[in-house]
């Protein structure tokens, strides 16, 4: 049995207001922790992220949670993903 702790995540649905069903689904995963291994594996990553099949997934990883600082790494089902400002 592993000791990493469990992978706490939601869906969301962006871009809607009509429907819970409706807009783009997104998965956003939150790791515990900048020292879990999993935060810097690409591979566990994508992995995880194409279990997942959303167009796109999010992992939030703190950095510094009392400054409120996180890094955010962002994958689609083929790859990472570099993130851009501004949409």
């Amino acid at each position: 049995m592993s000791s990493l702790p469990r992978l706490e995540y939601h869906l969301i649905n962006a871009f809607t207001t009509d429907s819970p069903h409706s807009g783009n689904q997104a998965a956003v995963v939150l790791l515990a922790s900048s020292t879990d291994p999993r935060a810097n594996d690409e591979e566990f990553l994508l992995r995880t992220a194409k279990d997942f099949g959303c167009s796109e997934t999010a992992y939030l990883v703190p950095i510094d949670e009392q400054a409120g600082e996180w890094n955010l790494r962002w994958f689609t089902i083929y790859n990472v993903r570099a993130l851009s400002l501004g949409n």
